[in-house]
């Protein structure tokens, strides 16, 4: 279900629980919104150039999923774009130009909508776990034969 804008009788914009920051809510924008955080809490450490903050995702993720350069910069681009990062030229003694990030105080608020809108997600598909075992439990308490799915969420 697609989140909606709602307001009250005075016109005043209510507030969804589950409004994704900055839009990205929807099929496909999973791996985007992820990308967007990491790279804002990594710039919230500091200034960093491109190929660093890749390092630093992949670091974070921990080999969970692959860290795609172009999106790395596509994302950057969108963020400079919102005002969230603004970007700098630096030059090299020695091979090309470089382009540094640092984090603005629109890209700090937007990283602290990140790490909320995630901390309900992930409390959400806890207690949705929970649930699910809760369940299991249950129908193997009245007999019920195991299934594939029993032995996967062991």
């Amino acid at each position: 279900m697609a989140d909606e804008e709602k307001r009250t009788d005075d016109g005043t914009e209510v507030e969804n629980r589950w409004s994704c920051p900055r839009g990205l809510a929807g099929r496909g924008r999973l791996r985007q919104s992820l990308m967007e955080t990491a790279l804002l809490t990594c710039l919230a450490h500091g200034p960093a150039h491109g190929y660093r903050l890749i390092e630093l995702v992949e670091d974070m993720v921990g080999g969970q999923t692959r860290v795609d350069p172009g999106s790395v910069y596509r994302v950057l681009r969108a963020l400079e774009e919102d005002g969230g990062v603004v970007s700098t030229w630096e030059e090299q003694t020695s091979g090309p130009s470089r382009r540094t990030y640092e984090l603005t105080e629109r890209g700090r608020l937007l990283l602290a909508q990140w790490a909320e809108f995630l901390e309900r997600r992930v409390q959400a598909l806890a207690a949705l776990a929970e649930m699910a075992r809760s369940a299991l439990a249950v129908a193997t308490e009245k007999g019920a034969a195991p299934t594939e799915w029993d032995r996967v969420l062991d």
